[in-house]
């Protein structure tokens, strides 16, 4: 919700007094007010509506996913979603082509903008996180899912053969400047509009997954957010589509900012240039 209070109960005479929102006696004002800076709705709000219509799938002693055979992994993720569940930073280093990265801290977050609720999904999670990741997936009505893998299983059969690249904000500055790379801000409308990086598109997280496909698998992508956790996600995302060339940029615009690069501050532009294949040609090269 927007502009939730803290307080655990009210009363309709305080709230005429005190709620901006019953401050109007203009019918389209209001309107504008409760529509502006409302945050980005995700795909489960959708699920939820119905759930809360009809009433949930009954699960009853529902037991965890069984564990796969790691030489299936190639194949399955050809055709459904594997989520790994480790740190970034790891899976940086080295995953499995085709894998997307949600960490166990984002999942409850993140998983319900990105997954399909029609279409089984696989994880790839240790044996002591998978009773919590089924947990998480299952609260937000995610309850396909099909199976999942060990890593150290999948580590001992040498499926991790990809990786994507970490850089600090001065490492990257003048490769953004010159447009040598093209630099997607992944998040919010309204971060973007509080201050953003001049040379930046803005392509909300999870609605990269079908920008992904406008761009060329030669581009140079550099992924940016906050402080580095959700561009980490969109990384792993554009490795699964097929960009080669990716960067995360480490502590995103905090540590941008904290560097002395410049940012736009206050801009009314909320939504900001999109994010589409519209790069500079060495940037694709």
């Amino acid at each position: 919700g927007k502009g939730l209070g803290a307080i655990p109960s009210s009363t309709v005479g305080y709230e005429k007094r005190f709620n901006p929102a019953l401050q109007f006696t203009d019918e389209q004002a209001f309107v504008d007010y409760i529509l502006s800076e409302q945050p980005e709705a995700p795909t489960y709000f959708a699920v939820m509506k119905r759930v809360n219509k009809v009433g949930p799938t009954v699960l009853g002693d529902n037991k965890l996913p069984d564990a796969l055979d790691s030489n299936d992994l190639p194949g399955i993720v050809h055709e459904q979603m594997v989520i790994d569940t480790s740190d970034a930073t790891s899976f940086a280093r080295a995953h499995v082509p085709g894998t997307i990265n949600v960490p166990m801290k984002y999942l409850a977050a993140w998983a319900g903008w990105l997954v399909d609720y029609e279409r089984p999904i696989y994880l790839l999670t240790s044996r002591k996180e998978l009773p919590e990741a089924t947990r998480i997936l299952q609260k937000i009505g995610i309850e396909k899912i099909a199976g999942y893998f060990v890593p150290g299983k999948v580590k001992a059969a040498g499926l991790r053969t990809q990786s994507y690249v970490n850089q600090k904000p001065k490492e990257l500055a003048v490769k953004v400047e010159n447009g040598e790379v093209t630099l997607i801000d992944v998040r919010g409308e309204s971060e973007w509009a509080e201050s953003h990086i001049q040379q930046a598109q803005r392509c909300f997280l999870a609605n990269l997954p079908e920008k992904l496909k406008e761009f060329d698998g030669d581009c140079s992508l550099v992924f940016q957010c906050r402080s580095g956790g959700r561009s980490a996600i969109a990384a792993s995302l554009a490795k699964a589509a097929g960009v080669q060339n990716v960067v995360n940029m480490s502590g995103g615009i905090v540590a941008w900012t904290k560097a002395g690069l410049p940012v736009v501050q206050g801009t009314s532009e909320v939504h900001g240039p999109d994010c589409s294949a519209s790069t500079s040609e060495a940037a694709c090269q």
